[in-house]
């Protein structure tokens, strides 16, 4: 059971399974759930569904601008005295080709990955003051198909391989998750990462075309199952592959990979 104090802050949420999870942790005694969409536009609609079952609130960010994630970063810091629970669970898939962003990187990139830390870097202050507290960061079991491409990141040398671009944001989730929980492990904060499931039965995977192989409530409950304390207790730095503690490639294990990782990372000072 969650602690009925959390407040809990899901990306991601104005549809698919950041509202499963949102859904769920509300009904297990979540005392207050952040929702985070796009546009408010986009974010009412769940808002307003899922107000009867408790406190739910909106933030607002499009990931594609990163001076929207540092904005929303600052909205919610201004708004909530403690965050116990971040799920960072948005993103994009690889149906369709990616632009350039205004901030210059390739969009699945940046929405996967760069928002995701940038929003994390913001708020880890505020999590650890929360501790005990956890990060959720929602990766794939694609990471172990494809390398990060240190030299090409944007992808521009290449013919666009769509499937490419979604693979390499999701080991770089997960050696994020590696360095955030050991910058962590002295204030009862954890930090895992997650395969939620393949093919989850989403719009955006049946968009892709894919055939979904695991249901809405399946990767919706994986989630719920580990952040709730029962999953993963006081384990941190840790890979799931749904409810199976397992091990992640050995590139997203690699300290080199890691080192140059964080040389991108600096990259993003400005937003900081």
């Amino acid at each position: 059971m969650i602690a009925r104090r959390s407040t809990v802050l899901i990306t991601g949420s104005s549809d698919g399974i950041g509202v499963a999870v949102a859904e769920r942790l509300l009904r297990d005694g979540a005392s207050r759930v952040v929702l985070h969409a796009r546009s408010r536009e986009r974010g009412e609609r769940v808002l307003h569904a899922l107000a009867p079952l408790g406190d739910v609130s909106l933030v607002t960010g499009e990931f594609t601008v990163l001076d929207q994630v540092r904005a929303m970063a600052d909205d919610v810091l201004e708004r909530y005295a403690r965050i116990d629970i971040l799920v960072n669970d948005a993103g994009v898939g690889s149906a369709t080709p990616r632009p350039r962003t205004i901030d210059g990187f390739e969009l699945t990139w940046q929405v996967n990955y760069l928002a995701a830390y940038l929003l994390t870097a913001r708020l880890r202050e505020r999590i650890g003051a929360s501790a005990p507290s956890l990060i959720m960061n929602v990766s794939s079991v694609g990471h172990e198909l494809e390398a990060i491409h240190f030299d090409d990141l944007a992808l521009r040398h290449r013919s666009y391989p769509r499937i490419e671009a979604y693979c390499q944001s999701k080991p770089a989730m997960i050696m994020c998750t590696y360095d955030l929980a050991d910058a962590l492990r002295d204030c009862s904060a954890t930090v895992n990462a997650l395969h939620l499931g393949t093919y989850v039965d989403t719009k955006t995977v049946r968009q892709s075309k894919n055939a979904p192989l695991t249901s809405l409530d399946d990767g919706a409950a994986s989630v719920v199952h580990l952040v709730s304390g029962s999953g993963v207790a006081d384990s941190t730095g840790g890979y799931y592959d749904m409810l199976q503690h397992t091990r992640s490639s050995a590139a997203s294990r690699d300290r080199e990979q890691r080192r140059r990782l964080h040389e991108v990372k600096e990259r993003l000072r400005r937003w900081l």
